[in-house]
């Protein structure tokens, strides 16, 4: 018996040079250490048209499987599909690591990601290796890895577009939680290898670059009302290992003994900080941050700097909980440091409440408006004269709001549903003194729907509206549907019928006249599970465009479908 588990422990480690999210060791030898999981899948397409060309082919069909073998949490996936039209195939596992979990203990060997904090190492992937361990309240991970290799230089194209230098990295975080209290500790540095490339031309932009960062932060609870959460970064970036200019004398190190300064090295810090109070009914919360125009980490694909945010998030809670307001309103902007010769700013606010005072009714409402403002400074021309027509601040709001109101009568025999909802949104802008027209997009749906329970029967009334209105036109789009339904055999089999009639006009003259028809018929048997689920579904959709004010012909459509599924 022993043997065997140190067999299937052999398999496991063999079995790493698989991509997966973790391995689980603690399931060696156990009845779900191997599961297996797919399901097979067949659509067929047939067409016809009268009053105009075909617009897809009059027969085609699809095929496609999918099989999922799972070894101790690591899963490996396969999926197949086949057409009349093209085929695939695809086992999406082309790069390869592993991570096996034991309690407290995981471990990352091959390719993988991890995330330290999103100043420092934020999901880069690397291939190599790293460990996290969470013994009690501690948090203690640690990485060492390739970050990019090295693609030389395309000669062909002359393109250094995707040349890269190989670049190595690695990191440690440590860090303590306890009832509320914490703290973490982060290092991260990555430097380009200048001899991984065999040629570099002389006006390439692609520049080998080292980068060490260091983070703290933190959070404690002030008094049982208050809670504090602050982290702050600090970044020195080096953009050309190879320059050999001086360091010049007005340069500081801020990160001695851990970082190698020369010309080209800067330094960057972003911090946030967040004030939260919370008593009984009642909570908001404070939040500021501040990223350095320039800041950048080489842990991170992608990072925003040069930004201040500032953001208050109320939250009330009343009568139980029923009524729920929440709130979130914002300022941002940039060019924090004058460089940039236009400011951006940026209003945000938004609104959320609902009301559930019991099962039969409920209300939500949400709110948004996005404000944008940018300044632009001109560049300064001793010898330039600025007039009037010089306004150069750029000026943009977006509205949004939207609300659902529910009612449901209940009972044994006979069931009523109401549902209202719409959707309302308006942006506009403003250029100097010239102000564009804005643009209203208005949406509305009603729906009604009765279900009588003994037999099965239920159907629904609806009703859209939609409007569309700019300064160059006014789109309306309406009409409404009913749909009727029943389920058959313990609900196995289920038929459905729908008629829906929509027309459309376009600056009050009718575009769009159409009537569609759809009746589908699925059927699921309830087998035992070791077998599979098993389904066949037939559907068709029959659609008439009518001629109209705009349209000079009318049209029609047929589209059925066959689909054939099977899962395990």
């Amino acid at each position: 018996m022993r043997s065997s588990r140190y067999i299937w422990a052999i398999l496991a480690l063999l079995l790493c040079g698989f991509r997966s999210q973790a391995q689980n060791l603690e399931k060696v030898g156990k009845k779900d250490m191997v599961t297996v999981s797919g399901g097979l899948n067949y659509n067929g397409i047939f067409y016809n048209s009268t009053g105009i060309d075909n617009r897809r082919p009059p027969y085609s069909w699809f095929f496609n499987g999918n099989l999922n073998v799972n070894i101790l949490d690591v899963s490996l996936p396969f999926t197949y599909s086949y057409s009349n039209l093209s085929s695939s195939y695809t086992q999406p596992f082309n790069m390869s690591g592993c991570a096996p979990t034991y309690k407290w203990v995981k471990t990352y060997v091959g390719f993988n990601s991890m995330n330290f904090s999103n100043y420092t190492l934020a999901g880069h992937i690397f291939l190599g290796g790293g460990v996290e361990l969470t013994p009690g309240n501690w948090k203690i991970a640690a990485m060492y890895g390739r970050l990019k290799k090295a693609i030389e230089y395309d000669a062909v194209d002359q393109s250094d577009q995707a040349m890269s230098f190989k670049r190595m990295g690695y990191g440690a975080k440590v860090g303590y939680e306890k009832n509320g209290y914490g703290f973490n500790l982060i290092y991260f540095t990555a430097k380009d290898d200048i001899g991984s490339l065999k040629f570099i031309p002389s006006n390439s932009s692609v520049l080998p670059e080292e980068n060490t960062v260091v983070s703290l932060n933190g959070k404690t609870k002030i008094t049982s009302l208050f809670s504090l959460e602050a982290e702050y970064a600090l970044s020195g970036v080096t953009r050309n290992l190879s320059s050999e200019a001086p360091v010049p004398n007005s340069q500081t190190n801020k990160l001695p003994l851990i970082f190698t300064m020369n010309s080209t090295s800067q330094f960057f810090a972003a911090y946030r900080s967040s004030l939260s109070f919370s008593k009984g009914i009642f909570s908001i919360g404070l939040n500021y941050e501040n990223i350095a125009p320039g800041y950048k980490t080489l842990g991170a694909y992608y990072f925003n700097n040069d930004l201040e945010n500032i953001t208050v998030s109320p939250s009330l809670r009343l009568f139980k909980g029923k009524l729920n307001i929440a709130g979130n309103a914002g300022y941002q902007h940039n060019n924090l440091d004058q460089s940039k010769f236009s400011t951006n700013k940026r209003f945000i606010s938004s609104a959320n409440v609902s009301f559930v005072p019991g099962q039969k009714f409920s209300l939500s409402g949400i709110y948004s408006n996005f404000t944008t403002y940018t300044n632009i400074r001109p560049i300064t021309d001793p010898y330039y004269q600025k007039t009037a027509a010089d306004t150069l601040n750029f000026f943009q709001v977006s509205q949004n709001g939207s609300a659902t109101c529910t009612y449901n009568i209940p009972g044994t025999s006979l069931r009523h549903s109401f549902v209202l909802s719409s959707s309302y949104q308006v942006s506009s802008q403003k250029q100097g003194n010239t102000e564009q027209p804005s643009t209203q997009v208005l949406n509305g749906n009603f729906c009604y729907n009765i279900s009588f329970v003994k037999s099965k029967w239920n159907s629904a009334f609806t009703y859209n509206y939609n409007r569309i209105e700019n300064f160059a036109s006014t789109a309306l789009y309406m009409g409404p549907g009913i749909t009727v339904g029943r389920s058959f055999a313990k609900n196995t089999l289920r038929l459905s019928i729908s008629n829906v009639f929509n027309q459309a006009y376009t600056n009050n003259k009718q575009s769009a006249l159409v009537l569609s028809e759809r009746a589908s018929l699925s059927y699921a048997p309830k087998i035992d599970k070791k077998f599979g689920k098993p389904s066949v579904s037939l559907s068709a959709m029959y659609t008439n465009k009518f001629k109209t004010e705009m349209t000079k012909n009318s049209f029609s459509e047929f589209t059925g479908m066959v689909n054939l599924n099977y899962s395990f």
